[in-house]
């Protein structure tokens, strides 16, 4: 039984339930100064993960495998053992799940850190050739989205041993609450792919005006009824998948938009485009995505109503990084700094500060211990922004988001365009890499920037207010 709001307890949501417990006792510390003299590295022959015990859920369990398929790299390696040990533990027959796990290089200390994890696990790793997607993948609005590996999904079929005829495909960055059997199980029909399909989304978003302007290329969701799908979670019949040549279709739209740039984002669109409308489509339950917010800022987002039997950290966020390296949330001394607060982020570019309470508390001391954890063992990526979150996350004042419309200058990496925040606005902040002043003068501005220009008095600035 999957976890369902306001049921009865059963195994699935106690599984969930640890989960989330483990999370929150993962991330936790008190508001008092952190000492140095506590903090150890561990020693080198300790494994970054511990053992997970081995499952026995069923009484009498067939032969029958289930095939489940996953990318494996060493920057999502958390989010896989993961995703690994919740399909283990809610499975009714964990040793009958076979796991593929696709990588771009064979890395000796990834598989040995999967055996020594998971001794009793079934799996094999496949190389995945990133020449055959090189010259077709084009820049999106997320790096991550922009590695071989994530397009590997697309050549399951010519991967996947032969005698496997159907396979679940999942992102790295879910958790599994359910029994994956049930997901194993569905009736795809005539059908090559099932996943639940969301119909109220605006499907015209993921395509670019160049798309929709062109006769030929906006004719191509003609006579069906297209409707946005996730490609992070997939039932996928494999044989079906090489007699229809869809690796072939997908590729196809691949060639297209290096030529003519038609999506955003990276491998989802063309699948989208071969596929929209004509997929199985199954319970939402099975993909409870965005939970790692969007693909610009990754921010917080709550569950969304109904049951729920597999949770999905699509988006920029994922659980094991937000605003923290690997280094501060393995270490259990670190990753006990929030304990007893509810933590939630706050932009450093706005503060009201009682200078008093500062002093006679001692902040100051408490943010550069942070500072100097920071230079012995690398804990976050940002600059000034996180120790002030090691110490005062989930005790501050908090006030109204007009005061601070930060994000303007878009993310850290390119410093793409953003638009405002719905609501009443008090304060603009362009927070990021990109600033309104190089904008404006590089020809190149942003919609937002325009607010900037009538309070610029630089002299020579050709965007001035009227006298």
């Amino acid at each position: 039984m999957a976890f369902q709001p306001n049921t009865s307890p059963s195994f699935p949501l106690l599984g969930l339930l640890s989960i989330l417990l483990l999370l929150l006792s993962s991330s936790a510390t008190t508001a008092a100064g952190i000492h140095l003299s506590f903090i150890r590295k561990p020693a080198p022959d300790v494994p970054v993960f511990r053992e997970a015990p081995a499952f026995r859920n069923g009484e009498t369990c067939g032969s029958d495998l289930i095939h489940v398929s996953m990318t494996l790299d060493a920057n999502y390696l958390r989010g896989t053992m993961a995703a690994v040990l919740s399909i283990l533990q809610h499975s009714t027959c964990p040793e009958n799940v076979m796991f593929h796990f696709l990588c771009s290089r064979f890395e000796p200390e990834i598989h040995a850190t999967i055996k020594s994890t998971f001794p009793y696990l079934n799996f094999r790793v496949y190389r995945f050739n990133a020449n055959r997607v090189r010259g077709k993948i084009s820049k999106s609005i997320r790096q991550a989205l922009d590695q071989p590996l994530n397009y590997a999904r697309i050549y399951l079929a010519d991967i996947m041993p032969v005698e496997v005829k159907r396979v679940i495909y999942l992102d790295s960055d879910i958790v599994m609450v359910d029994d994956i059997t049930k997901l194993w199980g569905v009736d795809l029909g005539d059908k090559v792919l099932a996943a639940p399909e969301y119909c109220h989304a605006n499907f015209t978003r993921y395509f670019t005006d160049a798309f929709w302007s062109d006769a030929i290329l906006s004719s191509t969701f003609q006579g069906r009824e297209p409707c946005y799908f996730n490609t992070g979670v997939m039932v996928v019949d494999v044989d079906k998948w090489r007699q229809g040549g869809y690796t072939q279709k997908v590729e196809d739209w691949m060639v297209v938009q290096k030529q003519k740039r038609i999506y955003h984002l990276g491998s989802l669109p063309p699948f989208l485009l071969v596929l929209a409308g004509n997929i199985k489509d199954i319970d939402h339950r099975w993909n409870q995505h965005g939970l790692g917010g969007d693909n610009i800022e990754g921010k917080c987002r709550s569950l969304h109503p109904g049951p729920i039997s597999l949770l999905h950290w699509s988006g920029k966020g994922k659980p094991w990084l937000r605003y923290f390296t690997d280094a501060f949330w393995s270490d259990a001394i670190l990753s006990s700094t929030f304990q007893g607060r509810e933590p939630c982020y706050f932009n450093t570019g706005v503060m009201v500060v009682d200078v008093d309470k500062w002093r006679q508390g001692g902040y100051t001391q408490k943010v550069e211990d942070w500072m100097v954890v920071q230079k012995q063992k690398r804990i976050y990526h940002l600059g000034s922004l996180p120790p002030f979150l090691l110490v005062l996350a989930g005790n501050i004042k908090d006030i109204d988001h007009r005061w601070n419309q930060h994000g303007l200058g878009g993310d850290n990496i390119e410093g793409k365009c953003r638009s405002l925040h719905p609501g009443p606005i008090s304060l603009l902040h362009w927070s990021g890499k990109g600033k309104p002043w190089l904008r404006l003068d590089s020809r190149k501005p942003c919609t937002v920037d325009h607010l900037w220009a009538p309070y610029d008095l630089y002299r020579s600035s050709k965007h001035t207010f009227d006298e």
